[in-house]
């Protein structure tokens, strides 16, 4: 994935030499395209601003180093917490059918540093 990510990145930067921000769907996508970037001698996290979605440790890392601008990430803690209390609810003849909505952290170098992406 990481080897498409930069060729179409690459290619991307030659068809657009002002991009000013890439998001990828993955973070593997955003690994490629800041290896494009820095092949071509731009410098990510800032001459080209990179967001992703997932939250790994590398994501952490290439944030907090400042080549990589943000990642979302799901709160995984929490939603094994909800889908807990629901299964008990419903083990107890409760049927709940309310929405259980647990929002995505936008993690950026500011709040990375306190995400534990390993849960």
């Amino acid at each position: 994935m990481a080897d498409l990510a930069q060729s179409a990145v690459e290619d991307t930067l030659m068809a657009h030499p002002d991009l000013r921000a890439v998001f990828a769907g993955n973070e593997q996508g955003a690994f490629g395209g800041i290896s494009a970037a820095l092949g071509q001698g731009i410098t990510p996290g800032v001459d080209l601003l990179f967001y992703s979605v997932d939250g790994s440790e590398e994501a952490i890392k290439l944030i907090m180093d400042g080549q990589m601008n943000g990642t979302a990430a799901q709160q995984t803690r929490v939603m094994g917490d909800v889908a807990a209390r629901i299964l008990m609810e419903v083990f107890a003849g409760n049927s709940s059918h309310e929405d259980n909505w647990v929002p995505p952290l936008y993690l950026t170098k500011a709040n990375a540093h306190e995400f534990d992406p390993v849960f």
